[in-house]
């Protein structure tokens, strides 16, 4: 009986000696992770003078003036090839600009009469910024360019991405950016398409490009929830009249019948301008992949069941919102999401 005890206790012992080294590990591994990179914006690193590229005040700044605010920085030069790759990327991401979030591109280690010979700040979309030295960029760890950096209000690295911006890191960057600005997100890519107008012209998605639109389906011969869906249309129409940067769309579901002389009437009867608004047709394999595959909504086969549903895009290809405008107040939400699109769509 002794023995037994006695290996009893041993194993009791080593039972604890075992998960004291575990504790021990463990504990050693959660305190040793570093906390969230926070930038001093008080140090001599974010102190370097940056020259205004764009706008009127040319006086030189340094990061302290951006201190407390979310900010994004993408350092480039005229120099990097990679640079010139990110512009799209970039479009993309500038939406958000000014809606709390600031938006900065810095050429580092470069030179005015390099950048201005090179064209490049022609069609770049953020607030441009020239810090000669390079000091500015080896503050952050920069190396290599380009290279951008999401920083929150704290002086936090929310993100780091240290090559060109690729589609899966504007993914990351549009959601982290919908967080900070609390607004309308991303919610999939603008559908390719190439449908007819009621004037005969083709109409695609480069039609709309750079443009911010709202689409709607109906059809002609529809005696109930049209004409009120074509009425709520004409009132985006009316309200935005005066500005060139906004397209509505409406395509049709019955395209058997509703061909480009069909849809003329109807946009005549409704006081529809064809300068901002589109009536489309085409064959009805492709609208109806357009509606479901691409804008991801229901696709009945009888059209007296279509969507009633409008959806919003920006100018840069991607869908921001779907709006049911049956619903009380959706038509003032959605009229108030085109606004905020509109105040910051890339141009």
């Amino acid at each position: 009986m002794l023995v037994m005890k006695s290996k009893k206790d041993i194993l009791i012992n080593i039972f604890i000696i075992v998960a004291i080294i575990i504790g021990f590990i463990v504990i050693t591994f959660m305190t040793s992770q570093p906390p969230p990179k926070t930038v001093s914006f008080e140090s001599q690193g974010l102190q370097v003078p940056l020259i205004p590229l764009s706008g009127k005040d040319k006086a030189p700044i340094t990061l302290k003036e951006f201190r407390g605010k979310n900010i994004l920085i993408n350092f480039w030069a005229s120099w990097c090839k990679g640079c010139q790759a990110e512009e799209e990327s970039l479009k993309k991401i500038a939406v958000y600009k000014g809606h709390a979030v600031e938006m900065i591109g810095i050429a580092s280690s470069d030179k005015l009469s390099d950048l201005e010979r090179s064209g490049k700040l022609k069609d770049n979309p953020l607030d441009q910024f020239l810090e000669e030295s390079g000091n500015l960029a080896l503050a952050f760890n920069v190396k290599s360019l380009p290279q951008t950096l999401l920083i929150d209000s704290q002086g936090r690295v929310l993100s780091h991405f240290k090559n060109v911006l690729s589609e899966e890191d504007v993914k990351i960057l549009n959601t982290q950016l919908d967080l900070l600005n609390g607004s309308i997100g991303v919610l999939g890519e603008v559908p390719k398409f190439k449908l007819r107008s009621s004037h005969g012209e083709q109409v695609t998605e480069q039609t709309l490009q750079n443009k911010v639109w709202v689409a709607n389906f109906i059809f002609t011969s529809c005696p109930g929830q049209c004409p009120i869906l074509t009425s709520k249309m004409k009132q985006l129409q009316d309200k935005f009249r005066d500005n060139e940067n906004f397209k509505l769309v409406s395509v049709t579901v019955d395209p058997n019948k509703d061909t480009p002389a069909v849809l003329k009437k109807y946009q005549e009867k409704y006081g529809a301008n064809s300068d901002n608004w589109y009536f489309l047709t085409g064959k009805y394999g492709p609208i109806k992949k357009l509606i479901g595959a691409g804008f991801k909504l229901g696709t009945p086969e009888n059209p007296d069941f279509h969507t009633t549903k409008f959806v919003l895009m920006d100018g840069v290809g991607q869908i921001r919102g779907y709006y049911d405008v049956d619903e009380t107040g959706i038509l003032e939400k959605l009229k108030s999401d085109i606004i905020k699109l509109l105040d910051f769509n890339p141009r």
